[in-house]
């Protein structure tokens, strides 16, 4: 997806207006419906899933709770093709902070141009504390913070520490639909490119998800996520903007899986992504 340095390739601003007003128009829509509703279980709304593919969810890890996901992703744009394999852990310090940490285990990037690269990518470590909005206003909201080290191999890091404070906010619609918004900000700080990356400069991120799941039947849940990153905000030259539909399947005991198709929107992001998410939760100590 989007990469912490400009591409050289010129794009159209007529693109990028576009984009805008679509995601002002999500947010206008979002705003009225989070606003209109009141719809809120007994103990909160439910939690439909463990994690969206793209999307952060606001519901933490329970206290003593650990949840490990493996999220392989596959990419194919005009420049070549990427894939990559992240290992995730979550761990509930209380149920409504949560320790987070991420690694990319292995990613290999094939250009059109130029030679394959492969290795391990970067390490993220983050915190995730829910505000328990629920019972008051039928809203649940969630703030984090996450840092990105660059780490492994050179040519497939990003090279640059990423800090990166979030927001998340959530309704549930009765026992099946929920909704998710979710607004991040990274501030890039970057160490020196690897001499097979583009050197020019780094730009900060915006990351604007929304996100909708359904419960179809007790086992299976629909989802469909609006995802954009840009890094206009800072001078840069590139928004990205996905359409991401996919399922999960909760049908075994403390697993859950799933797969999604991103679709490029707009001439900056890739044509598409598969997306797959292999979750596990069990209790490291339960809360006396």
């Amino acid at each position: 997806m989007l990469q912490r340095h400009s591409k050289s390739t010129v794009r159209e601003a007529i693109q990028v207006k576009k984009v805008y007003k679509l995601l002002s128009f999500i947010w206008v829509v979002a705003v009225g419906v989070f606003h209109g509703s009141t719809a809120c279980g007994e103990d909160g709304a439910p939690s439909l899933l463990e994690d969206f593919f793209v999307t952060e969810v606001v519901y933490p890890q329970d206290m003593g709770e650990v949840q490990v996901t493996f999220s392989p992703a596959y990419a194919s744009g005009d420049e070549g093709e990427e894939f990559t394999l992240d290992v995730g852990a979550e761990l509930g310090l209380t149920d409504l902070l949560q320790i987070e940490a991420s690694w990319s285990v292995f990613k290999q990037i094939d250009p059109d141009k130029g030679e394959r690269l492969d290795g391990s990518g970067d390490f993220e470590l983050g915190l995730k504390y829910s505000l328990d909005e629920c019972e008051r206003s039928g809203l649940q909201v969630a703030l984090g913070f996450e840092t990105t080290f660059p780490g492994g191999d050179e040519s497939v890091s990003e090279n640059a520490y990423v800090y990166e404070p979030f927001v998340v906010i959530s309704k549930g619609f009765g026992d099946d639909f929920n909704l998710h918004l979710h607004l991040a900000y990274g501030f890039v700080d970057p160490e020196e490119p690897h001499e097979a990356q583009e050197k020019e400069a780094f730009f900060d991120e915006l990351e604007v998800n929304f996100a909708a799941v359904y419960q179809v039947v007790s086992d299976w849940r629909l989802t469909l996520e609006a995802n954009l990153q840009s890094n206009e905000p800072d001078d840069g030259k590139e928004t990205e903007f996905y359409l991401t539909p996919g399922f999960l399947w909760k049908g075994l005991d403390d697993f859950e899986m799933g797969l999604a198709a991103s679709i490029g929107l707009n001439n900056d992001s890739e044509d598409w992504l598969v997306l797959g998410m292999l979750s596990y939760e069990f209790e490291l100590f339960e809360d006396d």
